[in-house]
């Protein structure tokens, strides 16, 4: 069944679920997944490998689709059968700094491709975050739900937009964008960010507003996190 669904359709999924939860929830002021110096993002994740191809930036290679044995694959460079709905792990480093934690499942396996849906975990160690106009592609892209609680005063977890002030009746008032912007933000309206975590790692950030109380906001949506090996 869950090879019926595409991966966008469940990360809007996902951000459409932390919104509604976001905005019911009462968490405390900061940020989810994000402490000094380090963010954690995980979510679903659902890849298709062709025959020969890498896992992005894991070392899980699929060979080749076998009727009895099941999936071919190298793990670490160590052979490995898998079939329908057996577990594939790994854990590294694809880029200094970071950590990458794989938790998939065998959706199918054929001549051509090895589908894998599950969870992925990326951590980033020594986050000095840098905005740029645009995030270039990278060889390792992943797509992970986020939410931040972010209070007056602080900025929003892996950018420089910072959370001056809760205007009544006017929403919230953000600054800090790689170019000039209306701050003024109201519920289920866009914050979106461009920039560089650290060397090797980009973040794509497209969140929504979910909930403004009296000194701190709530955002949930999607980010964009590419690893550069």
């Amino acid at each position: 069944m869950m090879a019926r669904f595409g991966v966008k359709f469940i990360l809007v999924l996902t951000c459409l679920i932390l919104l509604t939860l976001a905005a019911c929830q009462g968490l405390s002021p900061g940020s989810s997944g994000s402490e000094a110096g380090q963010m954690t993002f995980s979510g679903p994740n659902k890849e298709t490998v062709p025959v020969g191809g890498m896992m992005p930036g894991a070392g899980v290679q699929y060979i080749r689709s076998d009727e009895e044995k099941g999936a071919e694959l190298r793990i670490d460079g160590q052979l490995a059968y898998k079939k329908s709905a057996d577990s594939v792990k790994w854990q590294g480093a694809p880029v200094a700094g970071t950590e990458l934690s794989v938790n998939q499942r065998v959706l199918w396996h054929n001549d051509e491709s090895l589908g894998l849906g599950g969870t992925v975990t990326i951590i980033v160690e020594g986050v000095d975050p840098k905005a740029l106009p645009s995030v270039p592609d990278a060889p390792v892209r992943y797509s992970l739900p986020a939410t931040y609680n972010v209070a007056v005063g602080e900025a929003v977890p892996g950018t420089h937009l910072m959370l001056d002030d809760i205007v009544p009746e006017k929403g919230a008032e953000f600054s800090g964008w790689y170019e000039d912007q209306y701050g003024l933000r109201q519920i289920a309206d866009s914050v979106e960010w461009d920039g560089s975590l650290r060397d090797g790692v980009q973040i794509s950030q497209r969140l929504r507003v979910a909930w403004i109380g009296d000194d701190a906001v709530r955002l949930a949506g999607v980010v964009h996190i590419l690893l550069s090996p």
